[in-house]
């Protein structure tokens, strides 16, 4: 949970991910996709703050879930 509004959250994913990742959706939820990646978003908020939930539909195969866990956890705690 971080203390950034969705709106702004929104675009640092979008500017942290271009030309990487496609955006379609908002600021509130939508589908990403991009090398070899599909996926959904969406970001809630409330009194205690942002959270945005990830889900990745599609990975290549040579990819480990771990390994996206790690990544995403490592760059969440950047924005």
């Amino acid at each position: 949970m971080v203390k950034t509004p969705a709106k702004d959250l929104f675009r640092v994913m979008e500017e942290k991910l271009k030309g990487q990742m496609v955006f379609k959706g908002d600021e509130k939820s939508g589908q990403m996709q991009g090398k070899g990646f599909k996926g959904r978003y969406q970001i809630r908020e409330s009194e205690e703050g942002t959270r945005v939930a990830l889900a990745i539909d599609e990975k290549p195969w040579l990819i480990s879930w771990d390994l996206i866990q790690a990544k995403m956890d490592a760059e969440a705690r950047t924005w």
